[in-house]
């Protein structure tokens, strides 16, 4: 399994320069059109979503080098192919959360008041990314790269542009931050746990996908 996420780590990186590009150019646009309430999160998840377009072009990968198929040929554990995939995932979550951390925190100096959105903007990039990766990584299992991209970008663009699924999620982190002492880390505990119970239930569906594609 080991391996296996090394091989998605470097394919992600022969494209780093690109990915931290894109990242820049995301975020200077937005920052020379976005408001002041709204830039932090929006920065975050853009680059959170950047990150978690890493998860689908390994997986064109592994389809254009048609090493899914010689994975099958190999002594490997259906568990770990599946497993390898979720962890690789988590992995580029830490890294985005790390490289959010630091442009908000560049932010912060030039907005007043700034650093008091990081860290709602970090649990809200967290959360949503989170929630579209358990949907993508199923999808992408089922349907391939092609076919599952393109429901994941349909999913995705109906969150985007529903406003009143955003301001929902806003009021949540602010609520969040708004709380005090116990109550606050009381909400953060549970939104881990709910993200985690879903990651296991989008592992398993992905894992029963793997197995009936296997077994055919």
């Amino acid at each position: 399994m080991k391996a296996l996420i090394l091989k998605d780590l470097y394919i992600m990186w022969t494209h780093i320069r690109w990915l931290y590009i894109g990242i820049v150019v995301a975020v200077i646009v937005l920052c020379m059109s976005g408001t002041i309430n709204f830039l932090f999160h929006m920065v975050t998840l853009t680059v959170f979503l950047c990150y978690a377009f890493q998860v689908y072009r390994s997986f064109h990968y592994d389809e254009e080098s048609k090493s899914d198929r010689i994975l099958r040929a190999l002594p490997l554990r259906l568990q770990s192919i599946v497993a390898a995939k979720y962890l690789f995932s988590a992995l580029l979550l830490l890294h985005a959360l790390l490289i959010s951390a630091g442009i908000l925190f560049i932010l912060s100096f030039f907005i007043p008041d700034g650093a008091i959105n990081i860290p709602a903007s970090l649990v809200f990039g967290v959360s949503v990314t989170s929630l579209c990766l358990v949907v993508m990584l199923p999808l992408l299992f089922k349907y391939g790269s092609d076919k599952g991209g393109i429901i994941y970008a349909v999913l995705l663009a109906i969150v985007v542009f529903v406003p009143l699924a955003f301001r929902s999620l806003h009021m949540v982190m602010q609520n969040i931050m708004n709380a005090e002492g116990l109550l606050q880390i009381s909400y953060y505990l549970i939104l881990l746990v709910i993200i985690l119970i879903l990651g296991l239930i989008s592992y398993r569906i992905s894992y029963c996908i793997m197995r009936s594609k296997f077994s055919s």
